[in-house]
């Protein structure tokens, strides 16, 4: 099974977050990476993703760790899954949405978000 729920909250089989977030942002388009976010390598397998700004971190196994590398900005979330497919073409059917699922909490946790361009304003949901 890729994905568990607990208390009706749906997690990746990709990732173990830190701390919890109590809310769900809409997911980009094409996910940018945040420039301050900190990714370090541990001698398991396993990254750690923390955002400098909140505190907040999250582990990802070595599959997140591929969704973190792909999301640059330019791909979007289809991309992401198909290069994820690339990389483990064994990969269960539910790939697609356990890719989807780390990059909402990547989103939740301020890891990830939307490029903004010049001039643009931010508009409050």
């Amino acid at each position: 099974m890729c994905t568990t729920r607990k208390k009706s909250v749906r997690r990746s089989c990709l990732a173990a977050p830190l701390g919890a977030s109590n809310f769900t942002l809409p997911l980009p388009d094409r996910p940018f990476p945040n420039p301050l976010a900190i990714c370090e390598k541990g001698p398991d397998g396993w990254t750690l993703l923390a955002n400098p700004d909140t505190g907040a971190a999250v582990a990802v196994n070595p599959t997140g760790a591929l969704v973190w590398r792909l999301t640059d900005g330019r791909r979007t979330v289809s991309d992401i899954v198909a290069g994820v497919r690339r990389r483990y073409p064994d990969a269960p059917d539910c790939v697609a949405d356990d890719v989807t699922g780390l990059l909402g909490t990547l989103t939740d946790e301020g890891l990830i978000g939307r490029e903004v361009q010049a001039g643009e304003q931010c508009k409050r949901q």
